[in-house]
């Protein structure tokens, strides 16, 4: 079993299909669930810092686990693992943990 986490939280990890289309519904049902107009306490770099933290905790969450059998992610066959970026891109520390035999 595999943990994958990105730091900091503005940038989570995710399995999701290849297809860019479901990458633009994400996008779009963000933008309806949290928008940039609204006004948000958590402000000190803006609108944009506070819907990536609230995305990060809310939506995609801390880590992604995702099994391992023969050496590999064993995901589907359409699925990958992707690093979402939030906020700025950066560079990005990611975390992984290798539980198990």
């Amino acid at each position: 079993m595999r943990n994958a986490s990105g730091r900091p939280s503005q940038a989570p990890s995710a399995v999701s299909l290849t297809d860019p289309t479901i990458h633009e519904d994400c996008l779009e049902l963000l933008r309806e669930q949290m928008p940039l107009s609204r006004s948000y306490l958590h402000s000190y770099e803006g609108a944009e810092n506070a819907v990536a933290h609230l995305a990060g905790m809310m939506v995609f969450g801390e880590s992604t686990w995702v099994p391992i059998r023969g050496g590999k992610l064993d995901l589907g066959t359409w699925q990958r693992l992707f690093l979402v970026e939030l906020f700025e891109p950066r560079t990005r520390t990611v975390d992984v943990a290798v539980l198990g035999e």
